[in-house]
Formats: C-alpha cells, sequence, structure tokens
C-alpha cells in the first residue's frame, strides 16, 4: 500500500502539471494491470472523475464516449494505440494522450516518464471535493442501445465497500481478491479495486493476457486467492477443466462470486463441486455501481439472486406500480447507498428512477422466504401469442440436454404469433448438428415445458456473440448477425 501510494501521489502531481484539474474527465482504456489503479486513484485523488473504457473498443465508440464525457485526457497502453489514432480526429476535447508501458512520442506523453519526472514529489494532498461529487463515470457495456455514461461518488464507493465487501462478503485484510473480469465493468471493477481496497486486503491482477481457465488455475494457486469473482461464462469454461482439477491447489478459496448473467442451479453445485468453496451469486449494474442483491454464507438458494445486501431496500412491484405479492413476477426495484444518475440522459433518467426507486429493468419475484429470482430483462420477455416466455427458463431447460454446451433464447418476428421462441445453440463437440438432433431438443423442451414456450426454431452455431463483460448480445441474434452451422 506503501508503494501504491507513492506512485498514485507521483503520477497525480504529473497530471496537475499538465492542467489537468478538478471536475476534468480522463478516460482509462487499459487492461487489468497495476497502471489502471494507479491511474485510476491519482484521477480521483485530484478531484477529477475517472472514465474507465475497455480495451477492446473500436475507434467510433472510443470518440464518442469522449466527445460525450468530454474528456481532458486519454490514458492507453501501445496494444490500443492503432484504434486511439483513428478516433483522435473525433476526440475534439482531448488535450494529452499518455502511454504506458512504451516510450511515446509527440503527440503522445509516456506514463513511465511522466512518473519518473516526478519521482521526487512523493506528496500529493488529496483534493478537497464534496462526498457526492462525481468519482466515476462508468459507461453501460451497451447492450439496450449505445453506452450510456453512470455517475457514482464518492460517497457512493463507501458505501459499497461497507455494504457488500464488509458486511455481506465479511472480507477483511487477509482477503486476496481476483478474477477475470475488466475494471472498466462494475464486477471487475468492484472485485479487484473498491472491495479489497476498502477492506485492506490485496488484489490478484491477470495483466493483459486474455481469459484463459489454465491461466486462472494458476493465479488462483500461485496468488492463494480467497474471493474470486467471474460471470457464469468464464465458470462454465472453468469447470469443464476436469483433467486439470488435479494439477492445482485451491485450498485458499474461500468463496466463489458470480454474477452479471443468470447462475442456475446446476452450475452452482458444479461451480461448489469443482472449486470446493461457497458459491455466493448476485445481481448488480452499472447504474447502481454494485450488487444490491446477493446471496449470503448459509443464507443460499442455487439459483437465487439472494437477499438484499445490507443498506438496500428492494421490492417488485407489478405494471400498475403496486408492490407485488410473493411469486408473482413483476419490476425490480432497488433504494438504498448508491443509484442511478445518468450523464446528459434525462429521458433515461425520468423513465429509470421513479417516486424515489431505481427501476432495473428485470424482471424478478420473491419468494416467501424473501429471496429474489431472476426471470427475464424486461427487454427480452418474447410476447408469442397471448403469451409471455422468460427466455432464461427455456435456456435453463435446454441446458440439461448433454448436446448443448451454450444456449441463448430470443424472440424473432412471427407474422402469426407477434413472436416466436428460438433457440441458437453451441453444440458440445461429439453431437452432429443435424436436423433429427433438432427434433430431439424440441420434443426435449416439449416434455420439459408448456407447448408455447419450446423453441420454434432451432439454430446451431459456432458460437454465441458475447459483450465484453461476457453478457450475450441477443440483440445480434435477433438481427441475424451470427454463423449458422446448418
Amino acid at each position: 500500500y506503501g508503494e501504491l501510494q507513492l506512485l498514485i501521489n507521483r503520477f497525480g502531481n504529473a497530471l496537475k502539471s499538465l492542467g489537468i484539474k478538478r471536475g476534468d474527465r480522463v478516460m482509462l482504456r487499459l487492461p487489468n494491470i497495476p497502471e489502471f489503479i494507479i491511474s485510476h486513484l491519482a484521477v480521483q485523488k485530484i478531484g477529477c472523475v475517472s472514465v474507465p473504457v475497455h480495451p477492446l473498443l473500436r475507434a467510433s465508440e472510443i470518440a464518442f464516449i469522449s466527445q460525450d464525457c468530454e474528456a481532458k485526457a486519454l490514458i492507453t497502453t501501445p496494444a490500443s494505440l492503432d484504434e486511439v489514432d483513428k478516433a483522435r480526429a473525433g476526440m475534439k476535447t482531448v488535450q494529452h494522450f499518455i502511454i504506458v508501458g512504451n516510450e511515446a512520442s509527440p503527440p503522445y506523453l509516456s506514463f513511465e516518464e511522466l512518473v519518473e519526472k516526478f519521482k521526487d514529489a512523493n506528496k500529493l494532498e488529496a483534493e478537497r471535493v464534496d462526498s457526492d461529487e462525481i468519482a466515476l463515470l462508468q459507461y453501460t457495456s451497451g447492450t439496450t442501445g449505445p453506452p450510456k455514461g453512470c455517475i457514482h461518488t464518492h460517497r457512493e464507493y463507501l458505501a459499497v465497500g461497507e455494504c457488500y465487501a464488509r458486511k455481506a462478503m465479511l472480507s477483511d485484510e487477509d482477503d486476496v481478491w481476483g478474477g477475470p473480469a475488466s475494471m472498466v465493468f462494475s464486477l471487475g471493477h468492484n472485485a479487484l479495486i473498491t472491495d479489497p481496497f476498502y477492506c485492506g486486503a490485496a488484489s490478484s491482477l491477470m495483466g493483459d493476457k486474455r481469459f484463459n481457465p489454465t491461466f486462472m488455475f494458476e493465479l488462483i494457486e500461485n496468488h492463494k486467492i480467497t474471493v474470486f469473482c467471474a460471470v457464469p461464462t468464464a465458470y462454465k469454461a472453468m469447470v469443464k477443466q476436469r483433467e486439470d482439477r488435479r494439477k492445482y491447489d485451491f485450498s485458499s478459496l474461500r468463496v466463489c462470486v458470480t454474477g452479471g448473467e443468470p447462475c442456475s442451479p446446476s452450475l452452482y453445485r458444479e461451480i461448489k463441486e469443482f472449486f470446493r468453496c461457497e458459491v455466493l451469486n448476485h445481481i448488480g449494474c452499472t447504474e447502481m455501481h454494485h450488487a444490491f442483491i446477493s446471496a449470503r454464507f448459509n443464507q443460499v438458494k442455487p439459483g437465487s439472486l439472494g437477499i438484499p445486501v445490507p443498506g438496500y431496500e428492494v421490492k417488485v412491484f407489478d405494471d400498475r406500480g403496486k408492490e407485488a405479492p410473493p411469486n408473482q413476477v413483476g419490476h425490480l426495484a432497488v433504494i438504498g447507498p448508491t443509484g442511478t444518475r445518468y450523464w446528459k440522459r434525462p429521458e433515461q433518467q425520468a423513465e429509470s428512477v421513479r417516486n424515489g426507486w431505481n427501476y432495473t429493468g428485470d424482471l424478478v419475484y420473491k419468494d416467501e422466504d424473501g429471496f429474489f429470482w431472476f426471470v427475464s430483462r424486461r427487454d427480452d420477455i418474447i410476447k408469442t401469442a397471448a403469451y409471455r416466455v422468460s427466455p432464461h427458463e427455456v435456456e435453463e431447460t435446454l441446458a440439461k440436454h448433454p448436446a448443448v454446451a451454450e444456449i441463448a433464447v430470443v424472440g424473432l418476428p412471427d407474422p402469426e404469433r407477434g413472436q416466436k421462441v428460438a433457440a441458437f445453440i453451441v453444440l458440445n463437440p461429439e453431437y452432429v448438428p443435424d436436423d433429427g438432433l433438432k427434433e430431439e431438443l424440441k420434443n426435449f423442451a416439449k416434455e420439459n415445458l408448456a407447448p408455447y414456450k419450446a423453441p420454434k426454431v432451432i439454430e446451431f452455431v459456432t458460437d454465441l456473440p458475447k459483450t465484453e463483460t461476457g453478457k450475450i448480445k441477443r440483440s445480434a441474434l435477433k438481427e441475424g448477425r451470427f454463423l449458422s452451422i446448418r
């Protein structure tokens, strides 16, 4: 922590020397490397706003975000320079481009040279800001349209550290938090920065490497990770490596955390058996900064989202705005120490926050024991004839068939029903993608679901389109942007 503080102070002084001042927005286009954390905390310490963006974004996306937030500076790596070069003409407010890990020539500045230049400037007085000033501008992953900037304050950082890391996860200075999620997005940002640092714990970073199950196993063993955080897609890839399980020591793990996508009861059991520790599912979103519902130690129902995180109140409302009774599906709404505040999006703000309640866009129900269960994103519900179908329910059912490696279900236009249920399936390698298997899968669905929920269309695909966070891009499937096998 002492070494980190010195580097933060030196880089913070360097940023101030460039004329970057309180309230300015600074974009971080970096992988999970120490310089991300140094830059992020230096930006906040001088009273500026950190704006993380994913290294895989293309030039048009980088330019859009830079213009939307009116960024003053951008920090990136040589590996990301091509897209930045293409975007520069559209980044009209950016005055400084800083490169990590390489010598730089104009118009670029070297991160290392800036830190070296201020090697004797080891003290940096933190800018005195109000606790409700913006500390972070985090953009959504764009699954439902152009990315939206979500405002988070200094107060919110302290709140989520206390409510989730300390009270829900029971974390302390002995923990090592780790996982493959990018620090750009909420899951990785909090799991690798907010939560461990609030508790005085350590953070395990995977650097600029892409996700690989074997590399994750090595990190767990070598860094002695105690709290491992990943999306269900990553866990699915990891638990398939059964032959590798005996090669690694996972005894340091006390909990596996997952969120971002539904975690089925069967996947919960697979993760728990593979890593031999408790598995805690949760739900959060970029707008709310962190998890607001989570399973807890000794309070787990496999497949459930869990119960409200301390400090949050959660309700389910029907279409008329009345609180729904137990087991009735409705709209998830939250009140707590964090909240939805969009950057320059007054219409979305009015739609998302009503009577003080933050509507997340999720359809859920609460059971008699107070546990919440995910049904679908509101925009993903399939309306076929007079029925409403949850794609998650169909996916969970078909995933039990041995041929199915991955699956996504969406609604496609149908002249008679309005929409028809369509399943896009990645097969396990030992299965042949033919019409006979399609019929077998349709019959399997009909045997386990109401007839109107069974897919009318099945497509075998090479892979499923995903966002940088590992979420399935259902819009791409609806628009026909996939590679069919048959």
